[in-house]
C-alpha cells in the first residue's frame, strides 16, 4: 500500500482488491452504525432527510472509489488523513473482534478468523502508508 499527499490535503492510498473489499466492508458497517432509524419515517423532517442524505453521499463516494469492494485491480482511495485513520481503527476493531478468544477458546470459525487477520493487516498497511505520507 502506498500513499501520496496532494495539494488539497487529502492522501491518495493505493489499495489491493482484497484491501478494498475489507475497507468497503468497514465503510458499510460504519454507515449502519451511524444510521438513525427515525430518519426515514412518515414523520421525518427536512433536517433528518438532509442528515441521512449527507451521510449516504459521503459514504457512497468512498465506496465508489473502492468500486464497492469489488475492483478488478488496485485502486486509489483519496481521503483526508483523519478519515483514513478512522477506517484503520474500524478495521482493527472489527478484525480483533473476529480473532478474539472467549474463555480460552477461539470465538469464530477459521474463515472468519482469517478474515479478521486480513482486516488487521489492512489497518496496519493504512497506518504505515499514513506514516510515510
Amino acid at each position: 500500500m502506498t500513499a501520496v499527499q496532494n495539494r488539497s490535503g487529502k492522501i491518495a492510498v493505493t489499495v489491493t482488491p482484497t484491501q478494498a473489499r475489507h475497507i468497503a466492508t468497514a465503510i458499510r458497517v460504519d454507515l449502519m452504525t451511524r444510521w438513525e432509524p427515525h430518519w426515514i419515517t412518515s414523520f421525518a423532517h427536512r433536517d433528518e432527510f438532509n442528515a441521512a442524505r449527507s451521510l449516504l453521499d459521503e459514504r457512497a463516494d468512498e465506496l465508489e472509489m473502492l468500486q464497492w469492494g469489488e475492483p478488478a485491480g488496485d485502486v486509489d482511495l483519496l481521503l483526508e488523513r483523519q478519515r483514513l485513520s478512522e477506517l484503520a481503527l474500524s478495521l482493527r476493531e472489527g478484525g480483533e473482534e473476529c480473532t478474539a478468544t472467549r474463555n480460552g477458546a477461539i470465538a469464530e470459525s477459521g474463515e472468519v478468523r482469517r478474515q479478521g487477520e486480513a482486516m488487521i493487516a489492512t489497518a496496519r498497511a493504512i497506518d504505515q502508508a499514513l506514516a510515510g505520507a
